[in-house]
């Protein structure tokens, strides 16, 4: 879409009294000014071009509840974002952002918030005043640490902080007692926070590849889990309070150092899928299921069957 085509659909919106744009995969590089225009939107959508700064004009845009703007150039937010207080959904996936203005706290109104695919290294302290914030992505970036403020975001039920450099929670990060979903995985934790317990309505907990060598025993208090992956950490026992954790579907522990199983393992009532490949333990491997990483592992029945009647019968 060349600059007149887009200044026609501009003004056309502006007559119309557009409360939705879309202008997705338009090879855009630039927005007018005209785009201020536009003051009656609710949705903005300019995913996929190469739009490597916003207009000041957008500021203007006040009625604005979603703005996708993934996978552009954006390099920098305009501290004037802020005034864009009525924003619910924000989708800036795949830009070229290393670090968020301190005035990124004052969208409040935020609840759903995707930041993958960036070069965020930080976030700021005032990260922590985006208090209706229910679904956070930050996939793939640098982050090293989250600020202990992070812990104000009380209503969060959805974190994926996948494929980051984090080597340790905070504290506070037990706050987070909404959560559901928790993917940390991808990440250089070492060791989990005793407050960890508290995210008592988690279900699924990704811990995959990072450098756990024992599991806080404060974990067994995460009785709603009902998949935990803990696979290529550095395990070498489970502990028998496991059984805690009578919801328990799916249990990942593939390429860890485990050569012995709990008994307690038996008793968890709903454990369905069971991944052990890679560890020392004395079960056949083709029972474990087929090598390949990518594919399912084999009934969890059938696998603690043979260890505990067969094994140490």
């Amino acid at each position: 879409m060349n600059e007149a085509e887009l200044l026609e659909v501009i003004e056309k919106a502006a007559t119309e009294g557009a409360t939705e744009l879309v202008l997705m995969f338009e090879e855009l590089r630039v927005l007018p000014p005209e785009i201020g225009l536009l003051t009656n939107l609710n949705t903005l959508a300019l995913s996929e071009n190469h739009l490597s700064q916003l207009p000041a004009e957008i500021v203007q845009l006040t009625n604005l509840q979603t703005l996708y703007f993934r996978y552009n150039g954006l390099s920098t937010l305009p501290p004037e974002i802020v005034q864009l207080t009525n924003l619910q959904w924000l989708d800036l996936r795949g830009n070229q952002l290393r670090v968020l203005p301190s005035e990124f706290g004052q969208l409040t109104n935020l609840e759903v918030l995707y930041l993958d695919d960036n070069h965020l290294s930080r976030l700021p302290s005032e990260f922590g005043q985006l208090t209706n914030l229910q679904s956070l992505w930050i996939i793939e970036n640098q982050l090293r640490e989250l600020p202990s403020e992070f812990g104000q975001l009380a209503n969060l039920n959805t974190l994926n902080l996948y494929m980051n450099q984090i080597r340790k929670l905070p504290s506070e990060f037990g706050q987070l007692t909404n959560l559901k979903l928790l993917v940390l995985g991808e990440n250089q934790l070492r060791e989990l926070p005793s407050k960890f317990g508290q995210l008592t309505n988690l279900e699924l907990l990704d811990l995959r590849n990072n450098g756990l060598s024992e599991l806080p025993a404060e974990i067994v208090q995460l009785t709603n889990l009902e998949s935990l992956d803990l696979s290529y950490n550095h395990l070498s026992q489970l502990p028998a309070e496991i059984v805690q954790l009578t919801n328990l579907r799916s249990l990942d522990l593939k390429f860890n150092r485990l050569s012995e199983l709990p008994p307690e393992i038996q008793q968890l009532p709903n454990l369905e899928n069971l991944d052990l490949r890679g560890n020392p333990v004395p079960i056949p491997s083709e029972m474990l299921g087929p090598k390949e990483i990518w594919r399912c592992s084999r009934n969890a029945n059938e696998i603690l069957d043979y260890y505990f009647h067969t094994i140490n019968k």
